[in-house]
């Protein structure tokens, strides 16, 4: 999640992060989105500092995720707002970048990428607001990894995240994923917890992977049980860590990461 005022990236690795911007109204929105997503909560609000309203944000989460094909990534940067495109066609951009995990990889590979929106779809969201499209926005890039459309690189090429109206319901009027089955779910949730929960226990249920997979979070939590009975986590509440059963299958989930990663190349035709 990044502050689209002054481009500050809110990021658990730098521990504490304080983000300040001119006008507060702004800042207690970013503040609001990161609270309603559960990535973050206020630890204390400060008054006026000279010309900021200072408000530090603790606890705060990365957008760290796995997609469906097993590939592990970090939205590193998201440049809000959206902006209409420069060729004249009818699309809204949103540039960003995501990148492999560092576990994952140490190449350091990453993709940038134009998230691009119809007017259609932004009629019917009624804002390209981050409160409102992150989610969207987070599960069309691992869509398009998803389906092989995206190549990371060591090089910078720009490459297309279309948000669709396959990722809406114009009769519910919201936003809906594809529903994946259950298998599909468990896998997601295992290398999840493998990839994300080594140093600490990851959520298993987060609300853009309950999107992502359209199933309630109770029905992912009942998933998450099951995976602890089978000894694959170590789940506390809504957490885990990886399970010895989990550590056994190692090879199987890194040989899937890479998988994915090598479709992308080979269907982008692209080559670092």
């Amino acid at each position: 999640m990044s502050c689209w005022k002054c481009s500050i990236r809110l990021c658990g690795r730098r521990g504490n992060s304080l983000c300040r911007v001119q006008e507060p109204q702004k800042l207690a929105t970013i503040a609001k989105i990161a609270i309603t997503a559960k990535i973050a909560k206020i630890e204390d609000r400060n008054s006026w500092d000279g010309n900021f309203l200072r408000i530090r944000i603790s606890s705060i989460m990365s957008l760290r995720f796995v997609t469906l094909s097993g590939v592990p990534i970090e939205i590193t940067q998201l440049r809000w707002p959206f902006h209409r495109s420069t060729s004249g066609s009818d699309w809204f951009v949103l540039h960003g970048r995501v990148a492999l995990l560092e576990d994952a990889s140490k190449e350091k590979l990453h993709a940038e990428v134009a998230v691009a929106i119809t007017q259609t779809m932004k009629d019917a969201l009624g804002s390209l607001e981050p409160q409102m499209v992150e989610g969207m926005v987070v599960n069309a890039i691992r869509k398009t990894i998803d389906n092989g459309q995206l190549a990371f690189l060591k090089s910078g090429k720009l490459q297309p995240v279309h948000v669709t109206s396959r990722y809406y319901s114009f009769l519910l009027k919201k936003v809906q994923f594809p529903t994946q089955s259950e298998q599909e779910a468990l896998e997601l949730i295992k290398r999840r917890v493998f990839w994300l929960g080594q140093k600490e226990p990851v959520d298993v249920a987060p609300q853009y992977d309950c999107e992502y997979v359209n199933l309630s979070p109770e029905k992912m939590l009942e998933l998450a049980r099951q995976l602890a009975k089978e000894g694959m986590i170590l789940l506390e509440g809504g957490s885990a860590q990886p399970g010895d059963g989990l550590r056994k299958e190692e090879a199987s989930i890194r040989a899937a990461m890479q998988k994915g990663v090598d479709a992308g190349i080979a269907a982008t035709k692209v080559s670092a």
